[in-house]
């Protein structure tokens, strides 16, 4: 389950995804949106839990769309090398 704590003093996101722990410092706009949400004292508890869920389902999204990214640079390095050879 994911959860939110102060990492050096920024709030910064953990949660597993595939088995691999992430972390991940919550940009202004994130913490914002989450303070904006928990704060809010009409809306009951169990209705904080879907808008919640969408701000961390887009956080891995973006975490998983650079780790995949990187990874591909990494590839592509490595088939310049051989290519090179």
């Amino acid at each position: 389950m994911p959860h939110v704590f102060r990492e050096s003093g920024k709030p910064t996101l953990e949660t597993t995804m595939g088995g691999q722990k992430i972390l991940r410092e919550l940009t202004t706009q994130e913490t914002n949106s989450l303070t904006k949400i928990l704060s809010d004292m009409v809306l009951p508890e169990a209705d904080k839990q879907q808008p919640i869920g969408l701000l961390v389902t887009h956080i891995i999204a973006a975490k998983q769309a650079l780790v995949n990214y990187e990874q591909w640079l990494g590839l592509r390095q490595q088939r310049r090398k051989i290519a090179a050879n």
